[in-house]
């Protein structure tokens, strides 16, 4: 299905201000790890947005890159005129046709043509929210990743399909209602080219689901929420390079 898109056109604004600051991989980290500790929906509004870049933001970059960066980098970041411009991917498309342009606020991204590859990568995340996939969209750019929510493994296999998907993230701390049979079943028809990855925190049912899909001859890769995002969004930016 469609994710809305929440990011404000100041919050667009700073991320292109912080990749230009630090560098696209950077920045793609730092804002998520951010986003992450914010919490919550996607700040919004001029107030939020700066105690957003001074807290969360400003912790995050400490974290990855020292204290002097973090003070450089958020000196930086400063308002702006332009607005960005995004487009729409969804089912409804259909095989062949092109997203058209919308405002940020408007919806989801992608600036490509369906039932292709070329173009930002198409990932799917599998959850009851939104939360990864407004996270991932936003800390990694409409130039690189195009994002999807399926609140249902037989969704996420429908929509893989249909907007020919690369990758699908199940967000095991936010795993839909019916347990780990329904991954089994529901994900059993993906095409065998689609990378399936598992971001969750351990424990057992996470062990339970991975054994559930290897079982049915399905490849997973478990990346542990524990270690962060890097893992997770070096992988994704691994499938735009490829």
């Amino acid at each position: 299905m469609a994710l809305p898109l929440r990011a404000s056109p100041e919050l667009q604004r700073v991320r292109d201000q912080l990749g230009a600051a630090v560098g696209a991989e950077a920045a793609a980290k730092v804002l998520f790890e951010a986003l992450d500790h914010h919490g919550g929906s996607l700040p919004c509004g001029s107030r939020e947005i700066a105690a957003f870049v001074e807290g969360p933001l400003r912790a995050a970059i400490e974290r990855q890159l020292g204290r002097s960066a973090a003070e450089r980098v958020v000196a930086s970041l400063g308002p702006g005129d332009d607005e960005a411009e995004v487009t729409v991917l969804g089912p409804d498309a259909g095989s062949g046709a092109r997203a058209r342009s919308l405002t940020p606020a408007a919806g989801f991204l992608c600036d490509t043509t369906v039932g292709s590859r070329k173009g930002p990568v198409r990932l799917i995340a599998i959850a009851r929210g939104g939360r990864l996939a407004e996270r991932l969209r936003l800390a990694v750019g409409a130039d690189d990743v195009a994002v999807g929510v399926a609140h249902s493994p037989q969704q996420a296999c429908d929509l893989a399909y249909q907007i020919n998907a690369s990758m699908i993230i199940i967000d095991g701390t936010d795993i839909p209602p019916g347990g780990e049979d329904q991954f089994v079943d529901g994900l059993g028809g993906l095409p065998s080219d689609v990378m399936l990855v598992l971001w969750s925190e351990g424990g057992p049912s996470a062990e339970r689901l991975t054994a559930g899909l290897e079982f049915c001859s399905l490849r997973v890769t478990v990346l542990d929420r524990r270690e962060g995002v890097a893992p997770l969004i070096d992988m994704v930016r691994a499938q735009r390079g490829g």
